[in-house]
């Protein structure tokens, strides 16, 4: 038995049964033979039958390319035959779901046989397919070029045995391109080019890490609460600085309104590892270093990561509900403090190089804040 990736296309003659009940044998006849032979006419798309059940194929394409490309060939055939019959009950209409996931291939006593969820699903699929559409699972639908084949979505269904609700997608053979989805691309790229992602993201992480670290060390200092203090406004001064990297205007007001809203959320996390930090200092002030820096750390370098996560998406025009900030900082949080722990020695470096930078901006922030 061997496990390959495959594209997967299921095919049906719509209302088959009443076909073979109403038509003579030699005009069913005639009707499947039409049927095979254009089938088999993209063979050029590089297709391998496996399986012909009657009135429809299981046929299993290289990529999914040329899986739809081939089905738009095999449908456009169709129609035009269609167009020439004037009893409806004559005519083929099809149904063709796809798929992609890994097959099983196994030596029968017969024949080479395939089995495997994928072709369950697909089979699923096809089961709820109507005449003339080609429904696609969300597999396909993200590795399909959006430039040649347009494809909308539907909404997601749960079947019988499949485990997971499936997303699916509608393959428009007949529209060239999705103008909706092409418009989307380009109002993206004027206002934040791709080329220009990498680059940003990664100032604004090297930007977060150094101001994460001369934060870190300013909680040894003894005073208590002082830090508590100088984190909400280094939070709002981060605000600023980090939307300028994605070119957002971010007013004083908003800033604060917006790291207000974010902690209302994180109350309980936000507020466990401040609460870590003061306590720490009051009754282990000689495990600072161990405690209380590694804490802050991940404190600052997780909002200030969700706040970057947050601007990217504003940005980008992606329309995210108030859900995932939790989600995001609670996941991440803990990986920072291993990131702390792994780069201690770069931290000290960068906290005796920028430290008198940032406190001025910290500094000049608070005066401008007062005002």
């Amino acid at each position: 038995m061997k496990l390959k990736v495959k594209t997967i296309v299921a095919t049906d003659i719509v209302n088959f049964t009443a076909k073979s009940s109403l038509l003579t044998s030699n005009k069913l006849n005639n009707l499947l033979k039409k049927h095979d032979e254009i089938i088999k006419n993209v063979e050029s798309f590089g297709w391998k039958i496996v399986k012909n059940v009657w009135d429809g194929y299981l046929l299993f394409f290289d990529t999914p390319s040329n899986a739809l490309n081939a089905i738009k060939n095999i449908l456009n055939q169709l129609n035009e035959y269609n167009s020439k019959i004037e009893d409806e009950l004559e005519k083929i209409r099809v149904r063709i779901a796809v798929n992609i996931w890994e097959i099983l291939e196994k030596n029968t006593i017969i024949w080479k046989d395939y089995f495997w969820e994928a072709i369950n699903l697909t089979y699923r699929l096809l089961s709820i397919a109507k005449k003339d559409q080609v429904l696609l699972t969300e597999n396909i639908y993200l590795i399909a070029n959006k430039w040649e084949f347009n494809i909308e979505y539907i909404g997601n269904k749960s079947f019988k045995w499949i485990w997971n609700e499936i997303k699916i997608y509608n393959f428009l053979y007949n529209k060239w391109r999705n103008e909706e989805w092409i418009s989307k691309v380009k109002e993206s790229e004027n206002i934040l080019k791709w080329e220009e992602l990498d680059n940003i993201t990664q100032n604004v992480d090297n930007f977060i890490f150094k101001v994460s670290a001369v934060s870190a060390i300013l909680t040894m200092q003894p005073i208590i609460l002082l830090w508590s203090g100088y984190i909400f406004i280094s939070i709002i001064y981060m605000s600023i600085e980090i939307a300028k990297y994605y070119k957002i205007e971010l007013s004083k007001k908003i800033a604060y309104t917006t790291v207000s809203s974010i902690i209302w959320i994180l109350w309980f996390e936000y507020t466990k590892s401040v609460a870590q930090i003061e306590v720490t200092k009051i009754w282990l002030p000689w495990f600072g270093w161990y405690i209380q820096a590694p804490i802050a750390f991940s404190l600052t370098y997780s909002f200030w990561k969700l706040l970057s996560y947050k601007f990217y998406n504003d940005k980008m025009g992606y329309k995210k509900d108030t859900n995932w900030i939790k989600w995001y900082f609670t996941k991440n949080k803990r990986n920072w403090i291993y990131i702390f722990n792994k780069r201690k020695n770069e931290i000290i470096e960068i906290w005796k190089k920028y430290k008198d930078e940032i406190s001025k901006g910290f500094q000049k922030l608070k005066n401008n804040l007062d005002e």
